[in-house]
């Protein structure tokens, strides 16, 4: 199973991290691609981050587009994988029994999903979604700077805002119907600064504002995860 995510020159140290985090395991083939990034600071909801996101979100349809019925996983670069055998044989039997489509870890806890991890089968009813959100994206992106943007998100698109980007149409438009989507609860995949538990099988460095604090709190969950398991 193919394991995607994208990087760029601001956050290289995460990259880095990734890679040494999984050089050992051979259950996913990770593939990395490094993006041009925008003059600025990569963090949240700035310009770089908007730009970042569209690029990922246009790479993982052409991906999809490309593949026609495989699975594949798009990770984000602040996502550390505890255990890969068991976390591929749960993601393919989740998608294979539940006949998944689109599985995602979970928002917290809420009734949304994580655009951080996303393991993905590539139907029509996949790529129609990117089709569509990429349509948003773009349109959102241009006008961020037009002072009725978001009367105009509404008449166009049924939404007033776009706080988290993709995530946000994505969930609009899975909510909506036509894909068979699922999500990977927090006791398999951890949130943020929650905690460790005997199901855990990978890490998002979410609620973080730069590429610093997402170190130290990768290194940190990853310390307590081998404390854990090591008691």
């Amino acid at each position: 199973m193919k394991l995607y995510y994208i990087w760029s020159s601001g956050i290289e140290a995460l990259h880095h991290l990734f890679q040494a985090n999984h050089k050992h395991q051979d259950v996913f083939e990770i593939v990395d691609d490094k993006i041009v990034q925008l003059e600025g600071d990569s963090v949240f909801k700035s310009n770089v981050w908007h730009n970042a996101v569209l690029q990922k979100t246009i790479r993982d349809y052409s991906l999809l587009k490309k593949n026609p019925n495989e699975i594949m996983v798009f990770s984000d670069p602040d996502v550390c994988i505890y255990n890969a055998k068991k976390l591929k044989t749960y993601l393919e039997n989740r998608i294979v029994e539940e006949d998944l489509e689109f599985l995602a870890m979970q928002e917290s806890h809420y009734d949304m999903h994580n655009g951080g991890f996303l393991c993905i089968r590539s139907t029509k009813n996949t790529l129609r979604l990117y089709e569509k959100s990429i349509r948003v994206l773009r349109y959102f992106i241009d006008a961020r700077s037009k002072p009725l943007l978001k009367p105009l998100l509404w008449l166009k698109f049924g939404v007033w805002d776009l706080p988290y980007l993709d995530q946000t149409i994505m969930n609009k438009y899975l909510k909506e119907g036509g894909v068979n989507y699922a999500y990977i609860p927090g006791n398999i995949g951890c949130w943020a600064d929650e905690a460790i538990t005997k199901d855990t099988l990978f890490h998002h460095a979410v609620c973080t504002i730069n590429q610093d604090e997402k170190l130290s709190l990768l290194k940190n969950k990853q310390k307590e995860f081998n404390n854990f398991h090591n008691c």
